[in-house]
């Protein structure tokens, strides 16, 4: 995380926002949400919000409660990543069974 952003950054950052939100319905992947419910720059309350428009039937929210902006990154880093990689792996499993 840096300590400074520019006016364009921030522009097209809350543009490419509006764009997601937009479209979330549409999304009919997986999707795994991962956050970190200690984040100070980016609430845990996005990412619900977001979850529940979620147009995908298979879809995950793991809020990690201790946790700060960069789970993945964060003390508990391997918990994170170990649910993370389980979870592709489940999916994996599920594609590679009903294309065979």
């Amino acid at each position: 995380v840096y300590g400074t952003a520019t006016v364009r950054w921030g522009t097209e950052a809350l543009g490419a926002v509006a764009r997601v939100n937009a479209s979330l319905g549409k999304i009919s992947l997986p999707v795994l949400l991962v956050h970190g419910g200690g984040d100070r720059l980016n609430a845990a309350e996005g990412a619900r919000w977001a979850f529940k428009r979620l147009g995908s039937a298979d879809k995950t929210l793991r809020i990690y409660p201790d946790t700060y902006h960069e789970p993945h990154n964060d003390t508990n880093f391997r918990e994170v990543l170990g649910e993370v990689g389980s979870w592709l792996s489940d999916r994996a499993g599920r594609e590679g069974r009903s294309s065979g």
